[in-house]
């Protein structure tokens, strides 16, 4: 089974899975095309049909036919792996230079930070000889391939890109520029890795090629392997756990268009492979993680809570004093209008030698005053409050700022214990 979900309906930028598997499951090859959307951003309009969309939907789709036509356009008798091996880079450039032609566009000057017709590119082929599968992955980018067998994951591909510590799966290396692509108007390279595995009836395993709209956005690698067995568990069969991965990484917040092929090898029946994979090998490890995340999230979510309700309070009081100062402006309008009227009447008392009085004694002067005074001390009392609060607003701040940091410091202590459960197969070349 296989599943595109774009973020925005018929914008989606990645292709639609390849999914070319005999029947007795003995060859395929399955694969996923992210096209670029920064770098290819730009939109470019079909010179015959009219279409328009992105050189990134574009570059996704046209790289897949490659594909799909070189499978296609195979000698009978020759090996597919080997074949494609042979001639896949050849055949994408060839299919992407014969494309760009559609697109008067893509000849007008472009920034250096733009691409033609670029996409990542993740393939994973396998070949059952006897009772051994033989596995080669070929990419460019940062889409991946995941295998997934009872003793955990093996990441089949690395992502091109440059990360500080060396280590791009790690959670602190999050959407890191990516330093190797397919597109048309720079060289590119193709990846490849090999995995020979011997086919045991207790340890199928499945290949999982995605984009990085699978991954990307969970807080930890953790989090997708045990979304990928969950969901397996929970299943009925193949095509009902690609629905429930598809549904899990939506209410995991999706961020970006995904795609994903799925394949199972060296099991008879779905039940079989939910029995071996849907256990996790390291619990401990697992349910730790969970019990900290969740006391995490649920300590983030109450300081936000708390410092929203206070951001209420404090906007309350400002509508308040807003509204006390409106509402009595008469009154400085008033005790200024009496007070000119008072050295008037004082001034003309003056000139006959009549003593007027003081003002201090007037019983309208006395009651104006009161009036202002009484507005001004609620004044006084409204900003005391809302100085009480928004020190409390500033130090849960500093303590969620703090809960924060702490938390993505342990996050990636939490990935260094995982990557021991995990094999990561390295590059064996490029072709």
């Amino acid at each position: 089974p296989w599943f595109n979900e774009p973020k925005k309906k018929d914008a989606g930028e990645d292709a639609d899975p390849l999914c070319i598997v005999r029947k007795d499951r003995t060859w395929g090859v399955l694969g996923v095309f992210d096209g670029m959307g920064g770098a290819g951003a730009r939109k470019y309009v079909h010179k015959d049909t009219g279409e328009e969309h992105t050189a990134a939907y574009w570059a996704s789709r046209i790289v897949k036919s490659s594909v799909e036509a070189l499978l296609n356009e195979r000698p009978i008798g020759r090996d597919p792996i080997e074949y494609i091996e042979g001639n896949l880079h050849k055949a994408i450039v060839e299919k992407l230079n014969e494309a760009i032609v559609n697109f008067p566009s893509a000849s007008t000057t472009m920034s250096k930070m733009i691409r033609k017709l670029p996409t990542t590119l993740a393939l994973c082929a396998f070949k059952v000889e006897e009772d051994f599968v033989d596995i080669r992955c070929y990419w460019a980018g940062d889409s991946r391939v995941y295998m997934l067998n009872k003793n955990g994951v093996t990441l089949l591909t690395i992502d091109d890109a440059d990360a500080p510590d060396g280590d791009p799966f790690s959670p602190a290396n999050m959407d890191l520029a990516m330093n190797n692509t397919v597109c048309q108007d720079r060289e590119f390279r193709i990846n490849k890795s090999l995995l020979k595995l011997k086919l045991e009836k207790d340890n199928p395993f499945v290949l999982i090629p995605c984009t990085d709209g699978c991954f990307g956005y969970y807080k930890n690698p953790i989090e997708f392997e045990s979304m990928l067995r969950s969901q397996l568990l929970n299943s009925s069969d193949e095509d009902n756990w690609s629905d429930k991965i598809k549904k899990a990484i939506i209410d995991n917040i999706q961020q970006d268009d995904f795609s994903m092929s799925i394949i199972s090898l060296g099991v008879n029946t779905f039940a079989e492979l939910k029995e071996c994979l849907s256990y996790i090998k390291d619990n401990t490890l697992f349910d730790s993680y969970f019990e900290w995340r969740d006391g995490i999230i649920n300590g983030i979510a109450s300081l936000q809570s708390q410092i929203e309700e206070c951001n209420e309070k404090m906007s309350e009081i400002r509508g308040k004093k807003e509204k006390l100062i409106e509402t009595s402006k008469q009154y400085d309008v008033d005790l200024d209008l009496f007070i000119r009227k008072w050295k008037e009447q004082e001034e003309i008392a003056k000139r006959y030698d009549v003593n007027f009085g003081s003002i201090e004694g007037s019983s309208a002067y006395t009651a104006i005053k009161k009036k202002i005074d009484n507005r001004n001390n609620s004044i006084t009392l409204l900003d005391d409050e809302f100085e009480t609060i928004h020190n409390n607003w500033s130090m849960l701040k500093e303590r969620l700022e703090e809960m924060q940091l702490e938390s993505d410091r342990r996050n990636n202590e939490w990935y260094e214990k995982y990557k021991l459960t995990i094999s990561i197969v390295k590059p064996s070349g490029t072709i």
